[in-house]
């Protein structure tokens, strides 16, 4: 991660579902990514020993089973993520050999000197401490060896997306929907209890709630993109659905104590993804670091599909 944040409890979750790739399903930037990865590595004269920084639950590592130069000779992988990973089992992969390891800082491993001949990452590298990383996979690489990385940029249709996101969760949680549904909730559990048909303080709420989405929609309707904003507040709403109205409102209450929890969770991930882009600025350091350490072949290139920007790849080969 980030050395300013090395608090990983939201990739936790987000790994803990299962999931391979940390951009939604269905996402076609998912697609365009495998295939660039599927060619993105040079061939190697031997089989390659590959190294994915902030792995994930190796979504890279099933890009590179199915490339050429990998089914060609077969080869080893090293996962390294600092939260808390579900990668696949190993007998899922046909040629790959891989080794996932879990809750380490890429900072912090140790590996062999020239123990590897090719390092990669995607939407990882950025959350490292660069100088210190850099360092280290010049120890680790063997000459000519090669590294690829897919970043995050400042201009990437991600990053844009993600502060349209942020503003959105900004906009919801200064309104305090939330508490308002939580405190309607409190007061239909007790009603619950106490077999009460109707109750003045409820029905206040009730208003408070309506009120506050009606704010909420039409400040939406100024926004360029408020489709996270309409979409969250339809499923914070659904819980007051007249076909959920048979459910004990302490669930519905735990359920939006959940729904709550998961919106903070993608939150602070957001935070992080868009304070760890790529400026201009952060591209010309690493050039010169990477000069430093013996590095040739130094470039940065824009990702693009259809006109739109994904990321930044950075290539870089290590002289003998």
């Amino acid at each position: 991660m980030h050395d300013l944040d090395r608090d990983t409890s939201e990739w936790d979750q987000l790994w803990g579902f299962g999931r391979e790739n940390a951009l939604r399903s269905g996402v076609e930037a998912n697609d365009h990514l495998k295939k660039f990865w599927l060619t993105a590595v040079p061939s190697q004269n031997v089989a390659p020993n590959v190294l994915d920084i902030a792995c994930g639950n190796g979504v890279l590592a099933r890009y590179i089973d199915q490339s050429e130069f990998i089914q060609k000779s077969g080869g080893e992988y090293t996962g390294v993520d600092s939260a808390q990973i579900k990668p696949p089992d190993s007998s899922s992969f046909k040629f790959l050999k891989p080794t996932f390891c879990s809750n380490r800082n890429i900072e912090d491993v140790q590996f062999n000197s020239d123990q590897f001949n090719v390092v990669i990452s995607q939407f990882g590298f950025e959350y490292c401490e660069k100088e210190t990383t850099i360092a280290l996979i010049a120890r680790w690489l063997r000459a000519d060896g090669h590294v690829v990385f897919v970043a995050h940029s400042e201009t990437s249709a991600i990053t844009l997306e993600s502060k349209q996101i942020l503003e959105q969760l900004r906009i919801l949680e200064e309104s305090a929907l939330i508490p308002l549904l939580y405190r309607l909730f409190e007061r239909l559990e007790a009603m619950y209890l106490s077999n009460e048909a109707q109750d003045e303080r409820a029905e206040l709420l009730r208003q408070r709630v309506n009120a506050t989405c009606s704010n909420l929609e039409e400040i939406a309707g100024y926004m360029h993109e408020s489709r996270f904003l309409i979409a969250t507040m339809g499923l914070l709403l659904s819980l007051l659905a007249p076909e959920r109205a048979h459910i004990p409102p302490s669930v519905r209450k735990d359920n939006l104590f959940k729904l709550s929890t998961n919106l903070q969770h993608q939150q602070t991930r957001l935070k992080q993804q868009f304070e760890c882009a790529l400026s201009e600025e952060d591209i010309a350091f690493m050039k010169t670091m990477w000069s430093e350490y013996k590095f040739a072949d130094i470039c940065f290139e824009t990702l693009v599909r259809d006109d739109e920007e994904l990321g930044v790849v950075l290539r870089a080969r290590k002289l003998a």
